[in-house]
């Protein structure tokens, strides 16, 4: 189990969330330097500001939100993992350029690719309790 990540979003009215992030890192300095990896490529698929991640000691980074991001917005995108199971991996804030118009996410977008790659073999992003994403298999806005 690598040290994990609480990073704090921001939408465009002020408010704020909370979203974990597991890495496989044995040093702050990896952990840091792979969850930005993670928040760069999630700011790719996601309108979400950040305003900081904390670690066992804070570590502040600020990133504005894109216009009009909502924190009552999400998706999820649907993975099977390592250990065989089923998975929603959360977006928040999700960016217009990778909502379909039948609200579906577009799974094929390089962007999305980009993100769910940093969860599989060979990223330095874990889900839940360590395990690794080994397939997408679709995305949806939340209800």
């Amino acid at each position: 189990m690598g040290i994990n990540a609480r990073v704090t979003m921001v939408d465009d009215y002020g408010r704020s969330l909370t979203k974990g992030i597991e890495t496989d890192a044995t040093t702050i300095a990896n952990a840091v330097t792979y969850v930005e990896a993670g928040l760069t490529a999630l700011h790719a698929i996601s309108d979400a500001g950040w305003q900081k991640q904390d670690y066992l000691s804070a570590a502040t980074t600020t990133q504005a939100p894109g216009a009009g991001a909502n924190r009552d917005v999400g998706a999820t995108l649907r993975v099977t993992l390592n250990n065989g199971k089923n998975y929603a991996l959360k977006v928040p804030m999700p960016a217009a350029g990778i909502i379909n118009p039948d609200g579906s996410i577009d799974i094929g977008d390089a962007d999305v690719l980009a993100y769910v790659a940093l969860f599989e073999v060979g990223g330095h992003l874990r889900v839940s309790e360590g395990n690794y994403v080994t397939a997408l298999l679709s995305g949806a806005l939340d209800k």
